[in-house]
């Protein structure tokens, strides 16, 4: 990568918050649904160790704390990370090789929402490397990331600069092999209850269930008549890894 192609990350990086239009209470509302969604099918403990990475606005940290986890966080993010650190959060900032969190002790929990689609594979298969080491014995990883193997994918995808790789939770079972881990669950990633933020428009839950309804008998029979079988067919796929 050029130094010009650094100086565009970088800044991407930077104004990436603004761009998304995030609001701290907006999300954090939006979302808490979809956390205990998450950590609920991940098979989560009550007061597990967590590790987010690339944890953005902090709104799982928060959270992750408001229901009694062992919250901490990386991200590269300074301006995000000091803003999570303001509100009581333990957090490192920079990248994942310098990070003690991954050196000196064990986690139930690492979570990646939306993270990984921004590594190159080369990155992706160092990482899982390096969570592999850094989980306990019945640990695991959840990762949620634009789901290539959907016909709906391509605007969640290609809809931001620093998307650099097409995941699907086949070729993250391909790198799993060569890392010593295994992939136990995917499915659609959690959805939305309440729409909001700066791409969605605000909807009625019986518009949502309607909508979701047809959603999955589309996907459902895309799937069996193309694979035979059901598939995930959402734009966002969650899968959870663990030790083999």
């Amino acid at each position: 990568m050029t130094q010009s192609d650094n100086n565009s990350t970088d800044k991407f990086i930077n104004t990436y918050a603004e761009w998304k239009g995030w609001s701290d209470i907006i999300n954090y509302n939006a979302q808490k649904r979809i956390f205990r969604q998450e950590l609920n099918r991940a098979g989560a403990p009550d007061g597990c160790s967590i590790l987010e990475i690339g944890f953005g606005e902090g709104l799982f940290l928060d959270w992750g704390r408001d229901n009694g986890y062992e919250m901490a966080g990386i991200e590269i993010n300074s301006e995000m990370a000091n803003a999570s650190r303001l509100r009581g959060h333990d957090v490192f900032i920079g990248t994942l090789e310098d990070c003690h969190f991954l050196k000196d002790r064990k986690w139930d929990l690492i979570v990646l929402f939306d993270v990984l689609e921004h590594q190159s594979i080369d990155n992706i298969a160092k990482w899982l490397s390096m969570f592999k080491d850094s989980i306990t014995p019945t640990g695991k990883i959840l990762a949620r990331f634009p789901n290539g193997g959907s016909p709906f994918w391509r605007l969640y995808q290609y809809g931001y600069a620093t998307h650099s790789t097409v995941l699907t939770a086949s070729l993250l079972d391909q790198l799993c092999q060569l890392t010593g881990l295994k992939v136990e669950k995917c499915y659609n990633a959690a959805r939305w209850k309440s729409q909001c933020g700066k791409w969605r428009l605000k909807n009625t839950i019986a518009t949502q269930f309607i909508a979701y309804l047809i959603r999955d008998l589309i996907g459902t029979s895309l799937s069996l008549i193309y694979f035979g079988k059901v598939v995930p067919f959402d734009p966002n796929l969650t899968v959870i890894l663990t030790h083999k």
